[in-house]
Protein backbone atom coordinates (compact mmCIF):
# COMPACT_ATOMS: atom_id res chain seq x y z
CA UNK A 1 0.00 0.00 0.00
CA UNK A 2 2.80 2.24 0.36
CA UNK A 3 4.10 2.60 -2.49
CA UNK A 4 0.61 2.53 -4.47
CA UNK A 5 -0.05 5.92 -1.68
CA UNK A 6 3.37 7.86 -2.88
CA UNK A 7 2.51 7.02 -6.75
CA UNK A 8 -0.81 8.53 -6.16
CA UNK A 9 0.72 11.65 -3.89
CA UNK A 10 3.16 11.85 -7.09
CA UNK A 11 -0.17 11.82 -9.78
CA UNK A 12 -1.79 14.66 -7.29
CA UNK A 13 1.46 16.95 -7.32
CA UNK A 14 1.99 16.12 -10.93
CA UNK A 15 5.90 15.28 -9.61
CA UNK A 16 8.01 13.19 -11.68
CA UNK A 17 10.55 13.47 -9.08
CA UNK A 18 10.29 10.81 -6.18
CA UNK A 19 8.97 11.64 -2.46
CA UNK A 20 9.60 10.04 0.47
CA UNK A 21 7.59 9.33 3.58
CA UNK A 22 10.26 12.03 5.23
CA UNK A 23 9.36 15.00 3.24
CA UNK A 24 7.84 17.83 4.59
CA UNK A 25 4.74 19.42 3.09
CA UNK A 26 5.97 23.10 3.35
CA UNK A 27 9.12 22.12 1.35
CA UNK A 28 7.07 20.52 -1.43
CA UNK A 29 6.97 23.12 -3.86
CA UNK A 30 4.07 21.18 -6.13
CA UNK A 31 2.19 21.27 -2.22
CA UNK A 32 -0.97 24.02 -2.37
CA UNK A 33 -4.08 24.47 -1.54
CA UNK A 34 -5.56 22.75 -4.55
CA UNK A 35 -3.00 19.89 -4.14
CA UNK A 36 -4.84 19.36 -0.39
CA UNK A 37 -8.18 19.27 -1.90
CA UNK A 38 -7.04 17.48 -5.21
CA UNK A 39 -5.71 14.83 -1.91
CA UNK A 40 -8.52 14.79 -0.28
CA UNK A 41 -10.55 13.68 -3.27
CA UNK A 42 -7.88 10.97 -4.36
CA UNK A 43 -7.84 9.83 -0.58
CA UNK A 44 -11.84 9.43 -0.71
CA UNK A 45 -11.66 7.70 -3.88
CA UNK A 46 -9.23 4.90 -3.65
CA UNK A 47 -10.30 4.40 0.25
CA UNK A 48 -13.09 5.40 0.92
CA UNK A 49 -12.44 7.60 3.67
CA UNK A 50 -12.73 11.44 4.66
CA UNK A 51 -9.44 13.73 5.83
CA UNK A 52 -11.15 17.09 6.97
CA UNK A 53 -9.72 20.33 7.86
CA UNK A 54 -8.72 18.86 11.46
CA UNK A 55 -6.97 16.16 9.88
CA UNK A 56 -4.37 18.53 8.57
CA UNK A 57 -3.81 20.32 12.24
CA UNK A 58 -1.25 17.55 12.57
CA UNK A 59 -0.41 16.68 9.07
CA UNK A 60 3.46 17.47 8.39
CA UNK A 61 5.04 15.50 6.12
CA UNK A 62 4.51 12.82 3.68
CA UNK A 63 3.81 10.39 6.24
CA UNK A 64 1.63 12.20 8.32
CA UNK A 65 -0.62 11.92 5.49
CA UNK A 66 -0.16 7.89 5.33
CA UNK A 67 -0.33 7.52 8.90
CA UNK A 68 -3.83 9.59 9.34
CA UNK A 69 -4.97 6.87 6.21
CA UNK A 70 -4.16 4.13 8.48
CA UNK A 71 -5.37 4.96 11.14
CA UNK A 72 -8.89 5.94 9.38
CA UNK A 73 -8.91 2.68 7.88
CA UNK A 74 -8.18 0.62 10.86
CA UNK A 75 -10.82 2.47 12.91
CA UNK A 76 -13.13 1.40 10.24
CA UNK A 77 -12.73 -2.49 10.77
Amino acid sequence: MEARFINMLCEVLERDLPIDFDDSLDELQEWDSLAALSLISMVDEEYGINIGSKDFENINTVGDIYKCIQTKLDHRQ
